[in-house]
């Protein structure tokens, strides 16, 4: 048995081929390319939007800033971070503190406002992005229902 495992003397190891290696890498990155799921929020809270007639989609290249409102929640969602808002100016400032004043009339924030939300709870979270100087605030809603 010692005998089948032993290598004969001179004989060397066969290569081995490398000529498919660049097709098996493609076909992976393929692969990964189409079964990955990109996603830039995380979205904890599920939220209702209001429906609109109109509306269009913005592009921007900013830096954004995304705040999510539920009413059930005593807290927003900023950024998929939960804030009390009592504490959300202070975190917004914190967010925006080495910006200068008028650059941050250009940070879009995007509102994401369940549609059974008081309008109390969105004036507080007007009120804490007015003060912070962000001024560029945009609602995501839903297009219209049918």
């Amino acid at each position: 048995m010692k005998q089948l495992l032993k290598r004969k003397e001179g004989r060397s190891m066969p290569e081995i081929s490398t000529a498919s290696l660049p097709d098996i890498i493609f076909m992976l990155l393929f692969f990964f390319m189409v079964v990955t799921v990109m996603r830039t929020e995380d979205m904890k809270l599920n939220v209702e939007l209001p429906a609109t007639e109109e509306n269009e989609k913005v592009k921007s290249t900013a830096e954004k800033i995304s705040i999510v409102v539920h009413h059930e929640v005593d807290a927003v969602m900023v950024n998929s971070t939960a804030i009390g808002l009592p504490e959300l100016e202070s975190y917004l400032g914190t967010i925006v503190a080495d910006t200068h004043l008028s650059d941050r009339l250009s940070i879009p924030v995007y509102l994401r406002v369940d549609r059974a939300t008081a309008m109390g709870r969105l004036y507080e979270v007007k009120l804490a992005l007015r003060k912070t100087g962000l001024r560029k605030v945009q609602y995501i809603v839903d297009s219209k229902r049918k």
